[in-house]
């Protein structure tokens, strides 16, 4: 199934801000040794598809109470396009989503294809000592004071912060 792109019209079946093309585009670009698992010849289109997916779900998650504005309307699939957003002191177009969101989706969904951004956890609430044993390595987490369990990155956060609310940060380690 091929991906519906947002064209800036508030799509009700959108399911992506970025094409395929230009995903590998940004690969290609911006590191592309360190997004080996995107480039990888066993990685399919289809495969591709459905990380770009999932990782445009998942900007909508974590961030919908965070972005600026409001939708264009209610029947929107994705979160953008938005009215009333102000990055680094310009009108984003009502029209359009931005370069930002665009991005990051990409670096979501590289992370989702070699599996370092893994948003489902085993149960909720805080894990106190967790070890494993697998052949001679041992792995041991421990969540002390209610820390997240859901892994993050920086670069999302990085990228995207001049388009969200100002003062409702999250601190992503």
């Amino acid at each position: 199934m091929a991906l519906v792109i947002e064209d800036g019209t508030g799509l009700a079946t959108a399911d992506s801000y970025i094409s395929e093309a230009a995903a590998d585009t940004y690969v290609t670009a911006y590191e592309p040794e360190g997004f080996a698992t995107w480039q990888d010849v066993a990685t399919t289109s289809a495969m591709k598809e459905v990380a770009l997916r999932k990782a445009a779900r998942w900007l909508d998650t974590v961030f919908s109470l965070r972005w600026q504005g409001t939708k264009l309307n209610s029947t929107m699939a994705l979160d953008w396009p938005r009215r009333g957003v102000i990055s680094e002191g310009f009108t984003v177009p009502s029209d359009a989503v931005p370069q930002q969101v665009k991005d990051a989706q990409v670096e979501a969904a590289v992370r989702f294809l070699s599996r370092e951004l893994e948003p489902d956890v085993a149960k909720p609430g805080r894990i106190s000592k967790e070890r494993k044993h697998l052949e001679g390595l041992q792995i041991e987490r421990e969540y002390v004071g209610g820390a997240s369990q859901v892994k993050s990155f920086t670069v999302a956060e990085s990228i995207l912060c001049p388009l969200l609310v100002a003062g409702n940060r999250l601190r992503l380690s």
